[in-house]
This record gives C-alpha cells, sequence and structure tokens, in this order.
C-alpha cells in the first residue's frame, strides 16, 4: 500500500494517542485476526475486499476468486465471530477505519 493510499489517515492518526486508537482498532478486528490464524481462513482479506469493492459482493468475489455464496457465508461468520454487520453502514466505517488504521501501522497486511 502507498502512502497516498492512506490520505488522511497518517494526519490523523499520528497524534499522541496513537497507541491508544490502535488498542481501539484492533478490539474491532482481534477477534477475526484470530480466527483467521486458528482456522486459515480469510475473512480479513475478504472483508478487506469488500471495503475495497464498496461493499458490492460479486467484485468482492471475484477479487478473491470464490462464488458470492461464499462471500455471504463469510460476511456471517464476520458477524458471527466480531458482532459487526458490514452490511450496516455504522459497523462497515468503524471496521473500515479500524482496517485502515491497522494496515497505516503495519499490524495487519494484505499479501
Amino acid at each position: 500500500m502507498l502512502f497516498d493510499e492512506l490520505g488522511l489517515l497518517p494526519r490523523i492518526f499520528g497524534s499522541s494517542h496513537i497507541n491508544e486508537v490502535a488498542d481501539m482498532a484492533g478490539n474491532v478486528l482481534n477477534g477475526l485476526k484470530e480466527y483467521d490464524a486458528k482456522y486459515d481462513s480469510e475473512l480479513i482479506k475478504t472483508l478487506y475486499c469488500y471495503f475495497e469493492s464498496q461493499g458490492n459482493l460479486h467484485e468482492t468475489a471475484r477479487m478473491i476468486g470464490v462464488s458470492v455464496g461464499a462471500v455471504r457465508y463469510r460476511l456471517k461468520r464476520i458477524y458471527e465471530i466480531s458482532g459487526m454487520d458490514v452490511t450496516d453502514s455504522k459497523h462497515f466505517y468503524e471496521a473500515y477505519v479500524a482496517m485502515q488504521l491497522l494496515l497505516f501501522l503495519g499490524l495487519i497486511t494484505m499479501d
């Protein structure tokens, strides 16, 4: 990811409270990170692609090479694990900001 692609994030999160903000972001996605590590799943990647496609299921499926049904299943698992319904704009935004921050800090990567 290029620094320019981060937009305002470096300025917003470049505060003296970065550790506190990083902890809050981690709390949003840690359950998914742990699940991915334990079961070798790709829920974080699915969520990232869902964000990149602006919530378009067909585009998300194309990006990760699975069926639309598989994307729906993964979004359901994301909800079950995290309590986030990313089809809801509030949860979408919270998870998106958390992911962008963790990417910016190098605490998660999209390989």
